[in-house]
């Protein structure tokens, strides 16, 4: 969240509003923002992130009776419909898997979606999972960070492993039997991947470095969220 806030102000505010005095923005010249991100096919969702950050910042401001009114309120948006969201079906799962594990193109994601549908994962969480995170012993796992993307030239760096998206996202999951053997045949078939990503606060900041993932992509990096998306639209199309 901190990270798309501080993305937010360099992409939108910081070359705008952002070189005015505060009292002397007007609600015009906050519309003219989202009016030029909806030109440019920004999503709805980017907007409506951006005009509650807006709205936060000079709501601050009237508290602090640094301005009267908030320009930020009342900003129009372009009217979109809500798809409505539905849980995929069993029916459906199982002929997902059941192409994914026999097709020869795309069975080497086959454990990353047996995680995801077994232990109900958020995909930043499955790509950040290490070995360290996995306990044979007892049958957990760990869930304590995520894979996030950040800007380069903000941060230096595209991606990183940070903290969930929550406190109460910090969790441990038991394995049942299908997970435990899909990880264990993986951990004995895999060769240690030297990749690593740095890990970083909440504010972006690098505190270490991370490595021993347990899953990576075809090219043998640590998959993003957006790259495996991608992933999952080439395999309903197929």
């Amino acid at each position: 969240t901190c990270t798309n806030y501080k993305s937010y102000y360099n992409t939108y505010i910081k070359d705008t509003i952002g070189k005015m005095q505060i009292a002397k923005i007007k609600k015009a010249d906050c519309q003219r923002i989202i009016n030029e991100m909806i030109q440019n096919g920004k999503k709805h969702s980017t907007m409506a992130n951006l005009k509650s950050c807006l709205n936060i910042v000079f709501e601050s401001a009237v508290d602090d009776d640094i301005i009267v009114k908030n320009p930020a309120k009342n900003l129009q948006l372009p009217q979109t419909e809500s798809k409505k969201r539905t849980a995929i079906e069993g029916h459906q799962i199982d002929l997902f898997m059941g192409y994914v594990k026999n097709n020869e193109r795309y069975s080497y994601s086959y454990p990353e979606f047996i995680a995801l549908f077994n232990l109900g994962l958020r995909i930043g969480e499955m790509a950040a999972l290490t070995w360290e995170d996995v306990d044979f012993k007892n049958n957990i796992i760990t869930i304590n960070k995520t894979v996030n993307r950040y800007r380069k030239k903000d941060y230096g760096f595209t991606m990183a492993a940070a903290s969930p998206k929550s406190k109460t996202s910090i969790r441990s999951v038991v394995m049942n039997n299908v997970v435990r053997k899909t990880l264990m045949k993986l951990k004995m078939q895999s060769t240690v991947s030297d990749v690593r990503l740095p890990y970083v606060d909440d504010s972006g900041h690098v505190r270490g470095h991370i490595s021993g993932f347990v899953f990576v992509n075809s090219l043998g990096n640590v998959w993003s969220e957006p790259c495996f998306r991608k992933l999952i639209g080439r395999i309903i199309e197929q």
